[in-house]
């Protein structure tokens, strides 16, 4: 199935073709589930200096009243373009809540939180260190359910914002957690307050002055809000609205939807600020004084998943995939979209659109999932989605994972071999970066993103780079060569 699109004047046929071989239900040792956590990281090994990616997935199957379920908690590793089930690792099962990558001492290896309800429906909140190639059980701290979580980045070591229901209390909170001083390593609460559920997180950057902002939004006892957290001087914080709508099982992402250097704020769900509650895509752009406007209204569902992909691989982001249940008369839906004149199309005819999809993603929240990954190591985004089909007699369906590959040709596509060849280090860093390709070529310039899609520095005629200015977290780094082969390299600030 191929779609032709013009993008900068570079012709691009793009598709996604579902890789699962004779209707297989799993990738490797990866498999769908219900009341999924998720969290994928990618670093590079300080001691091999090999890229390496994890995904973590706690998950339930079967049905507890049947005496047929299962829990499972696992790290699975990317190995040969296929996901291996790490062994090495001692992880206590948490689900129907949130996960994440963090990095708590600046060693370069990915250390980790996974907060929401285990087997005895106890909230708890685990912090694991990475310690001989195996994370390690380090701390273990107030936990909520259908939650949000985001890491807040500082020299020193991480932090987190987490938001949802303490399950045994029956209070909705918001915690944020810092890196002890004192004990760097150790997480230590600096606010507790109110909160709530199937919201987002985010530590963002709205109006570009450096200066990061934690911002989540929910559902508490039926009203929503959407919030932002001022650090002040003296430790404390100030909690304010965004000034945007708020949503009811909702989801969120902010990104530079028209590349003004902006970030803009896509989001899913029930409205509760609009009048009927509708199901809607809600697309606003910020003008740079973090005031926002409304750019778009798209209907949806209920229980939306949604995920931005950069097809082509240039850096951008131009496609959103979007799922969720009763939408436009069925059940379960999914349904890409593109970015044509600085607005979201619905993309006709999609490689998704097949009787082979995932058609239905689970019961309420935090069920289905989708997993963007580089699976098959050619520079280009590929799509992963997660959960429990019905499409067999089976009373509670089947449990799968589902690979869609991203064949997208270009003009001025990545040169895949140049892109694995080449070399970044160190990976994370602090400040100064190296970009080592292999022998014969010579680098002519440079280009760095944030996960945001936003330009952050550009460089000619070097292979190093200083970044000891720019805000902590990820960067997507776009180089090419003086014989015109381009690559790219995703890297961490720390």
């Amino acid at each position: 199935m191929l779609l032709l699109l013009i993008v900068s004047g570079v012709a691009q046929a793009q598709s996604f073709v579902l890789d699962n071989k004779d209707n297989q239900s799993h990738i490797g040792d990866l498999t769908g589930g219900d009341r999924l956590n998720i969290a994928t990281t990618s670093f590079t090994d300080p001691n091999t200096k090999q890229v390496r990616e994890w995904l973590f997935m706690s998950s339930t199957k079967g049905v507890f009243e049947l005496g047929t379920l299962e829990t499972f908690t696992y790290i699975f590793e990317k190995k040969n373009n296929t996901f291996i089930k790490r062994t090495t690792d001692n992880l206590r099962f948490l689900t129907f809540g949130s996960a994440t990558f963090m990095n708590l001492d600046n060693d370069g290896y990915p250390d980790f939180a996974n907060t929401g309800v285990d087997k005895f429906n106890a909230s708890r909140t685990y912090v694991y260190r990475y310690k001989k190639d195996s994370l390690k059980l380090s701390q273990e701290l107030d936990g909520v359910i259908k939650s949000a979580i985001a890491v807040i980045p500082h020299s020193n070591g991480d932090g987190l914002i987490f938001s949802g229901l303490m399950h045994e209390e029956n209070i909705y909170k918001t915690k944020i957690v810092k890196n002890d001083p004192q004990n760097p390593g150790d997480l230590v609460e600096v606010f507790d307050g109110s909160g709530g559920v199937s919201g987002g997180a985010h530590v963002i950057d709205l109006m570009n002055t450096g200066k990061l902002i934690p911002n989540v939004h929910g559902t508490k006892n039926g009203n929503s809000f959407n919030h932002k957290f001022e650090l002040q001087s003296d430790g404390t914080y100030i909690v304010s609205d965004v000034g945007l709508p708020t949503l009811e099982d909702g989801v969120s992402v902010y990104y530079d939807i028209n590349r003004d250097g902006y970030l803009d704020w896509i989001a899913a769900g029930i409205v509760t600020t609009f009048s009927n509650n509708p199901r809607l895509i809600l697309v606003y752009l910020n003008d740079g004084n973090g005031n926002f406007s409304q750019h778009q209204i798209i209907p949806c569902g209920d229980s939306m998943r949604i995920k931005l992909i950069d097809t082509d691989a240039d850096g951008y982001k131009e496609s959103l995939i979007t799922m969720g249940k009763n939408w436009n008369g069925y059940r379960y839906d999914l349904v890409p979209f593109k970015i044509v004149d600085g607005k979201f199309q619905k993309w006709e005819h999609n490689p998704f659109d097949s009787e082979s999809t995932i058609t239905d993603f689970g019961r309420g929240f935090n069920n289905g999932k989708i997993i963007v990954t580089d699976m098959n190591s050619d520079g280009k985004d590929d799509v992963i989605l997660l959960g429990r089909t019905t499409d067999s007699s089976a009373s509670w369906g089947n449990y799968k994972a589902q690979l869609y590959l991203n064949t997208t040709t270009s003009l001025s596509v990545t040169d895949n071999f140049l892109s694995k060849e080449t070399k970044i280090y160190p990976n994370p860093t602090s400040g100064n970066i190296t970009i080592e390709v292999p022998a014969g070529s010579e680098i002519e310039n440079i280009t760095v993103y944030d996960v945001g899609g936003r330009l952050i520095t550009t460089a000619l005629n070097t292979k190093h780079l200083d970044m000891s200015a720019f805000t902590n977290g990820f960067y997507l780094l776009k180089f090419q060569t003086t014989d015109g082969t381009i690559g790219n390299k995703k890297f961490m600030k720390h």
